[in-house]
């Protein structure tokens, strides 16, 4: 079964939260985002895929939220890396391009895919 594991520890360690986090115990949270049902061939199947990997970014990075600048920089910064980890990992240029036009060009480590 086609699954991608959206790991978060890159994301954690370079954010402020991480050391209080990670000091009390707290471990780097993974998502499984599950695709074997999907499409990819088709803008239907990206499209999903796409909201299941954000879905699960936001899952992920929950507790980085919040009102101030720096708390929703550091949101942002998880998200970004979250969202850049997973649709690398799938290895699909349709769903590279939609991360590239959703993220407005600002996402740069994902690698495009022949």
């Amino acid at each position: 079964m086609k699954n991608l594991a959206l790991t978060l520890s890159i994301a954690l360690a370079s954010t402020a939260f991480a050391a209080p986090m990670l000091a009390s115990g707290g471990e780097a949270k993974q998502v499984t985002v599950r695709f074997a049902d999907l499409n990819l061939a088709n803008d239907a199947g990206v499209e999903a895929l796409y909201s299941r990997i954000r879905g699960a970014a936001r899952e992920a990075c929950a507790g980085a939220e919040g009102r101030s600048a720096a708390q929703r920089s550091e949101w942002n910064a998880c998200m970004s890396v979250a969202m850049d980890g997973a649709v690398a990992s799938v290895n699909s240029a349709a769903l590279s391009s939609k991360h590239l036009a959703t993220m407005g060009g600002l996402s740069g480590s994902v690698a495009k895919t022949k």
